[in-house]
């Protein structure tokens, strides 16, 4: 017998009905005619019961970003549905790019920034009538990639740098941050992959790297960028010896590295002995010591145009007046 909802007439040999299960059966159909006596024929037929036809349907919802002119993020198109092979068909592919219709894939290298709406149709293999499905995704460019960060501020040797931020624009972020090669940014410092520099400084000099940045996408720039340590210093070693009663001075201190000019602090520690004045406007030391100082040792500090500053205690001896010369 047929399969189940299938019926066939004798006279017209027909087949007919709507079959309720999915599968391949095979049947004997015997032909008569009407001589006497009749003569008759066999055949053995399959009848194959596909499974019932759903329509195709585009399942992909979203497409990635793109950066002009770097690789676009191969991505494939699924469906659902449908008897296959199925057929694909996009309308208004954007930028540089190209539509595989064989693996359904978008690939390219978008060669400008913007947003298209592209339409993809798949057709199907159904018998007699091909089934339909279309939805339209859009394909985003973002401007290529750079760096926006051209300079880098200067540090101080023993003094804390930053948090200085990297920044770049373009491209799909988040954004990742490294130096070619490893090296830090200078000895002391590190790079987040975020983009930012902290740390304190341990040696001076200029530092310079190639600082690179990735976005999302894969995409990638280079900028190369320099780092200046500086240490500031107060190159004064020692103080004249001085007398009780006697004018001293002037004598004036000195100090170098960093970014001039520079600019003393009024306090001493401990303070200079009587009768001794430090002009921080000068920076010299100056006026007649009222008391005898045998072992002193007095602290100056000196902060230069980058806000770094150095301190540094001198020795200073101020001998009683009565004291052989």
């Amino acid at each position: 017998p047929l399969p189940a909802n299938l019926t066939f007439d004798g006279s017209s040999g027909a087949i007919s009905g709507m079959p309720a299960a999915q599968g391949t059966t095979s049947h004997t159909f015997t032909l008569q005619d009407s001589s006497m006596p009749p003569q008759t024929t066999q055949k053995t037929l399959s009848l194959k019961v596909n499974q019932a036809l759903v329509p195709p349907a585009i399942t992909t919802l979203s497409l990635p970003f793109g950066t002009v002119n770097a690789p676009y993020p191969q991505t494939t198109l699924n469906a659902t549905g449908g008897v296959p092979p199925l057929v694909w068909q996009p309308v208004g592919m954007p930028f540089g790019l190209t539509f595989d219709a064989a693996s359904h894939s978008i690939s390219g290298v978008p060669t400008s920034s913007g947003t298209a709406n592209v339409t993809f149709t798949v057709n199907d293999s159904a018998i007699p009538f091909n089934q339909t499905a279309s939805g339209t995704l859009s394909i985003t460019v973002n401007v290529a990639l750079k760096v926006d960060t051209t300079s880098l501020p200067e540090g101080s040797v023993n003094q804390g740098y930053g948090p200085v931020q990297l920044n770049a624009s373009g491209g799909g972020q988040p954004y990742s941050w490294t130096i070619v090669g490893g090296a830090p940014p200078a000895p002391g410092l590190s790079l987040s992959s975020g983009g930012v520099i902290t740390g304190q400084p341990t040696t001076k000099g200029a530092f310079t790297n190639t600082y690179r940045v990735q976005d999302n996408n894969g995409a990638a720039v280079t900028q190369s960028l320099t780092i200046t340590i500086a240490e500031l210093i107060i190159d004064t070693v020692s103080l004249p010896t001085g007398r009780a009663g006697e004018t001293y001075g002037p004598v004036s201190l000195t100090a170098s590295g960093g970014t001039p000019p520079y600019a003393w602090s009024a306090t001493v520690v401990p303070p200079l002995p009587a009768g001794m004045v430090f002009d921080f406007n000068t920076a010299t030391i100056s006026g007649a010591p009222l008391v005898p100082e045998p072992n002193g040792s007095h602290s100056f500090t000196v902060r230069d145009a980058a806000n770094r500053t150095a301190t540094k205690a001198l020795p200073l001896t101020i001998l009683n007046t009565l004291t052989s010369r």
